[in-house]
């Protein structure tokens, strides 16, 4: 009769204890110290990929915070001043920021790039039609650039650490 061994780590069964788990690699027959390493390492990785769950969640709401700003601020600009055309195009952009909020939770380094990009992009606009213009609320736009680049940053970040996580349980 042959008694079943279970992975300490991810559960897995077996009939014999295998020199190594399947799923996530361990060490059934190393010494102690190897094991501890190896379950303290598995750990803290998924300590990183927990906190990497946070990074992209707060990426996220950037690009729904930063599309809402933008949204109330042309819509005001519309409402004191029929005439700005600037009003239209950051109006646009700030509802495909919002929109991209939402593809975010397939792509989202993706969406956080497109909505980037299309942030320089309006910059620019606003820059070749009143330069004067785009000093007015300087520092929200340079928080704007900054947690967009951050977030950038953190999905890049987290996209690794999975890739990371995946190749280990395989």
């Amino acid at each position: 009769m042959s008694i079943k061994v279970f992975c300490p780590v991810c559960y897995s069964e077996y009939i014999e204890e295998p020199l190594n788990c399947e799923k996530c690699a361990y060490p059934f027959l190393g010494n102690e110290r190897e094991k501890q390493e190896f379950i303290s390492s598995y750990v803290g990785l998924i300590n990183t990929v927990k906190d990497a769950n946070k990074a992209l969640l707060y990426s996220r709401y950037i690009l729904f915070i930063i599309g809402g700003i933008n949204i109330l601020v042309a819509l005001r600009s519309l409402i004191l001043n029929q005439d700005d055309i600037i009003a239209m195009p950051q109006l646009f952009i700030s509802f495909m920021m919002v929109i991209l909020g939402f593809v975010s939770f397939k792509e989202p380094f993706f969406a956080l790039l497109l909505g980037f990009l299309s942030l320089i992009l309006l910059y620019g606009v606003v820059f070749f039609i009143e330069p004067l213009r785009l000093l007015h609320g300087i520092i929200l736009k340079i928080l704007f650039l900054s947690g967009m680049i951050w977030g950038l940053y953190k999905v890049w970040k987290v996209e690794r650490i999975k890739k990371i996580s995946e190749a280990i349980q395989e």
